[in-house]
């Protein structure tokens, strides 16, 4: 069989450092992939990583010459790239967040059911063994009913950006919320199996972009909090307490879990095949090979992250000033 033909839109660090070494682990790939930048020097760099692919500039190029996208470009493209491709029938893996809003989010879907063609999501923390056996363990009935969640991702920003998109007017008024956030916020959905309702939420945004967050929800009878940071190193973990039990775990490892419950507490060691970050970017791209060859639904579809998409959107709509004793305390120092 002729193997897919691919495109990666978008060859910035994202590309370069997760989507490009998984690529090149399957070199059957290289004669029909396309690395597409306006920018040929990122597209080189990209490229090389990948062992290989030809330089395109522009995506709108690419429809009758692709099966297959993998969309790494900046968020607030994701869905004028995503729709002309699905409207052209190529399936698409998006990264997260799939758009900046559940309108734009609702609209890949609907023209993804009327083509034909999949769309996946990089929502690549579900595929965590630890994060499934949450679901597992709510599902299941082991904590009883979730009564409060806590979980808490920051530290310092020091992602090595191939642009500014995600900063000031070039991110929309947007940062870590629908950065971190599009991970976090649907591990919140997804768990607790209902959108939440906003309480509150407070940032620290003044006209630029947030940069902290922290976001209090209800789902029936559960409180959640959320607290987010660009700026300094949180908790990085998560806990779940049930009405018969409770659950923790960290952010950076995928494979074990603490749960508590009336017999005590136990450490569980998860089995999965991911030793690093990156392999989870060979299960993605696998994911998509199988949706253009042999018809498997996506892993993690647009239809599974709306939930979240519509959370942060209304986030954003309830943000409030986060308390900041220390900016006012130089206001009044510095007019």
């Amino acid at each position: 069989m002729t193997a897919p033909r691919l495109a990666l839109i978008g060859c910035g660090a994202i590309a370069e450092r997760f989507h490009a070494p998984a690529i090149r682990r399957l070199p059957r790939l290289l004669p029909g992939l396309v690395l597409v930048d306006p920018n040929p020097d990122r597209a080189r760099a990209v490229a090389a990583v990948c062992g290989g692919g030809r330089i395109a500039a522009d995506h709108r190029d690419l429809p009758g010459t692709i099966d297959g996208a993998i969309i790494t470009a900046p968020h607030h493209l994701h869905h004028s790239i995503a729709r002309a491709l699905l409207e052209a029938g190529v399936h698409v893996l998006c990264e997260k967040p799939l758009a900046a809003s559940a309108a734009e989010a609702h609209d890949l879907i609907a023209t993804a059911e009327r083509t034909g063609a999949q769309l996946a999501v990089n929502n690549t923390r579900r595929l965590y063994p630890s994060h499934r056996k949450v679901k597992e363990l709510v599902a299941d009935g082991t904590l009883g009913a979730p009564v409060r969640l806590t979980f808490e991702d920051g530290d310092k920003f020091d992602w090595p950006l191939a642009s500014g998109a995600l900063f000031g007017t070039r991110g929309g008024g947007h940062g870590v919320l629908l950065d971190i956030g599009a991970h976090v916020l649907d591990l919140v959905c997804w768990w607790l199996d209902g959108p939440p309702e906003v309480v509150r939420c407070e940032d620290d945004y003044m006209g630029g972009t947030e940069a902290m967050v922290e976001a209090h929800l209800r789902v029936r009878n559960c409180d959640a909090t959320v607290r987010l940071s660009w700026l300094s190193k949180l908790r990085n973990g998560f806990v779940l307490e049930g009405e018969r039990g409770r659950v923790e775990g960290g952010i950076y490892d995928w494979s074990t879990l603490t749960v508590t419950t009336a017999g005590g507490s136990r450490r569980l060691s998860l089995p999965g095949e991911a030793r690093l970050y990156a392999d989870f970017a060979f299960v993605m791209l696998d994911n998509l090979l199988a949706m253009i060859e042999r018809g498997d639904r996506a892993l993690v579809s647009g239809a599974d992250v709306l939930p979240s998409i519509a959370l942060i959107e209304g986030c954003y709509a309830k943000r409030q000033r986060l308390a900041m004793p220390w900016f006012d305390a130089y206001k009044r120092v510095v007019p």
